[in-house]
């Protein structure tokens, strides 16, 4: 019964979710952003393309977003409604928030338009170097720029991938601002998921991930931030003194359903190398860090070496 009725519950939320979505494509831009402003980019259409200024993850942090960019929309959203019913903030920020670390320092790979580099220095970094090749590096400066954040938040108009040399950018053309570096389209299977790349692709160079430490005389990294759509492992494989060295947080997108698009498993040897060199990985749900075991794994996972688990 209690499943039956869960399943009702979501059924008829998705169903209003669409009514209330529909409205709102019929909707002028003007009472669109009037919305969107005030932080309800949950219902705003995703038709009508449109930019606002709104705050981010709740901080007085702001943005200059695009309607039609679900990473815009869920950063500046005062609420994000699940399935069923449960009201958030993004849970990966609200862990970063309470990972209780002082005059931290940031490296955040796959930066963006810049959510996470910034609302990390309203969370206590002092420095964040943010790292974004693509079309979005515009964006990414902009919104630096916007918050007066220049000395603390440091951007880099280049990827970082196991190798130096360069990639081409594949941006997703049904999630403005999502990408994937490719040496060719044909590298993953579009089969597998329901991404459409746009042809006209930039080429853009890559460092490794040892070369810009090293480059940038990065004496201190407390944070490491990589959402590079199934790139993660070929990030970190070569990375393990360094590793060793500052012994950093990660937090790393661990998306299932990359494996199946990239035709390899990219995810299990990130836990088992992490797990080798003496981490724990969590999740952040209902405001607190909770341990897990591989292959339980979120789509956001929180790697915590041992020294550090008070903060779970």
């Amino acid at each position: 019964m209690i499943s039956n009725y869960n399943a009702l519950k979501k059924y008829l939320f998705r169903s209003l979710r669409k009514i209330i979505r529909t409205l709102f494509d019929f909707l002028p831009v003007k009472i669109n952003q009037i919305f969107a402003r005030k932080g309800y980019t949950y219902f705003i259409s995703r038709k009508k393309k449109f930019d606002f200024k709104t705050n981010i993850y709740g901080t007085k942090l702001f943005i200059k977003a695009d309607s039609q960019s679900n990473i815009d929309r869920v950063a500046t959203s005062n609420i994000f409604i699940n399935d069923d019913f449960t009201y958030s903030y993004t849970d990966p920020i609200k862990g970063i928030f309470n990972l209780n670390l002082d005059n931290w320092t940031m490296i955040d790979i796959g930066a963006n338009v810049g959510t996470y580099s910034i609302a990390a220095t309203e969370a206590g970094a002092t420095k964040v170097f943010a790292i974004e090749p693509g079309r979005t590096f515009k964006r990414l400066k902009y919104n630096v720029n916007l918050n007066k954040l220049q000395k603390k938040v440091k951007i880099y108009n280049f990827g970082i991938s196991k190798s130096n040399g360069y990639l081409n950018w594949y941006e997703e053309l049904n999630n403005i601002g999502n990408a994937h570096l490719l040496r060719d389209k044909n590298d993953i299977d579009l089969s597998k998921t329901n991404t459409f790349l746009n042809e006209n692709f930039i080429k853009v160079k890559v460092r490794t991930l040892n070369s810009f430490v090293k480059e940038n005389k990065i004496e201190k990294i407390d944070l490491i931030k990589i959402d590079v759509e199934g790139m993660e492992w070929d990030i970190i494989k070569n990375c393990e003194k360094i590793i060793k060295h500052h012994k950093p947080i990660f937090l790393i997108e661990t998306h299932r359903m990359m494996s199946d698009i990239i035709g390899y498993d990219c995810i299990t040897p990130i836990f088992n190398f992490l797990y080798k060199l003496n981490y724990k990985s969590y999740s952040f749900e209902n405001n607190r860090f909770v341990d897990f075991i591989y292959p339980n794994f979120p789509m956001d996972t929180f790697f915590i070496p041992k020294k550090n688990n008070k903060n779970n």
